[in-house]
């Protein structure tokens, strides 16, 4: 039953189109340092009574790579927003495609949470360009959104992100959380290194002392 509203409208659902509502993608600078890694948010504007979305982002995979944002689970993911209740948040998929170049996100409100409406951010990708990368884009190919009662609404596609690459360009300011897991996993790396040169200085002293 937890999915069960959101296959309803995927499969059944009567499409509207709502013209004046906008699925669009943002990032805080268009021109970026090669190599660096960076954020794209997808936003929604003036969005009707929603409960759940069925988005996919095409982009190309020999320009960009993908950053998992779920590392206890297999696969590449990436992070919600916070247009819907997330606490309240069944996750069908969510899943970036090295092969194919594509990003799968399929969400759904499950009770108690009500219909969501308004604007907002409904995802956060994060990328790594590749050095030898120039110019780039990325398209978003289909935002279907179901309502409660299986009504299908579907808004027409935004204008590409057209992205720039260069070495004069500046690093982009990643969000203070991301940078904060980014720090302790060093800080985690760096203290496994310690210990395994630890190990092998004491395996070391063992075997002169043993000889």
């Amino acid at each position: 039953m937890k999915y069960f509203i959101l296959v309803l409208w995927l499969c059944f659902g009567q499409e509207s189109i709502a013209s004046e509502s906008r699925v669009y993608l943002y990032t805080p600078s268009a021109e970026i340092k090669t190599g660096s890694e960076f954020f794209v948010d997808v936003m929604i504007q003036a969005i009707p009574s929603v409960y759940g979305v069925h988005l996919v982002l095409d982009y190309d995979k020999r320009a960009l790579t993908v950053i998992d944002q779920i590392e206890k689970e297999s696969g590449v993911q990436i992070t919600g927003g916070d247009f819907f209740d997330n606490r309240n948040l069944y996750t069908m998929r969510n899943w970036a495609s090295s092969e194919t170049g594509s990003i799968e996100y399929v969400v759904s409100q499950v009770a108690p949470a009500k219909s969501a409406a308004g604007s907002g951010r409904l995802a956060r990708v994060f990328f790594k360009a590749k050095e030898h990368v120039s110019d780039t884009s990325i398209s978003i190919r289909s935002a279907e959104f179901g309502t409660r009662r299986g009504e299908k609404h579907t808004f027409s596609e935004a204008a590409p992100l057209d992205l720039r690459f260069g070495q004069h360009y500046l690093t982009p300011e990643l969000p203070q959380k991301y940078m904060a897991i980014h720090i302790i996993g060093m800080f985690v790396l760096l203290l496994s290194i310690l210990f395994l040169l630890k190990m092998i200085i004491v395996r070391k002293r063992y075997s002169k002392l043993a000889a």
